[in-house]
């Protein structure tokens, strides 16, 4: 028997650091990872080429050849233009074929993870 899978693995791509920086992306995405709780809880959404067609618990982040951050799915929506908030006070729109949606709390791994990076995004079992 075969077991279902616990998660799907996203890689950030070194195109998507270079636009923001390292520090930038990891600051926005702790920010929405932290608001978990309250009242109105952020999710953080991700681009995708197409939808998983599967319910999974976990998203995992995949940056630079490993395995850095867990996150829980929160779902997914169709294709659609979004327009975000930056730290800076600006604003960006952003098309995508599919949406994913991260929310906290976010944790990581106790020891690595090594993994190859990909496009899109893969099944997995629970990987810590």
């Amino acid at each position: 028997m075969i077991e279902p899978p616990v998660g799907i693995v996203i890689t950030i791509s070194q195109g998507m650091l270079r636009e923001k920086g390292y520090r930038n992306w990891l600051a926005n995405f702790l920010l929405a990872m932290e608001q978990h709780d309250g009242e109105n809880p952020w999710t953080y959404w991700m681009r995708l080429g197409s939808e998983p067609k599967r319910d999974v618990l976990y998203v995992y982040l995949c940056i630079g050849g490993k395995v850095r951050f867990r996150c829980y799915f929160a779902g997914t929506r169709p294709a659609s233009e979004q327009t975000f908030g930056e730290l800076d006070g600006s604003r960006k729109t952003i098309s995508a074929r599919a949406w994913v949606l991260l929310a906290g709390p976010v944790v990581r791994p106790a020891v690595p993870v090594p993994m190859k990076g990909f496009r899109g995004f893969r099944y997995c079992g629970e990987l810590f």
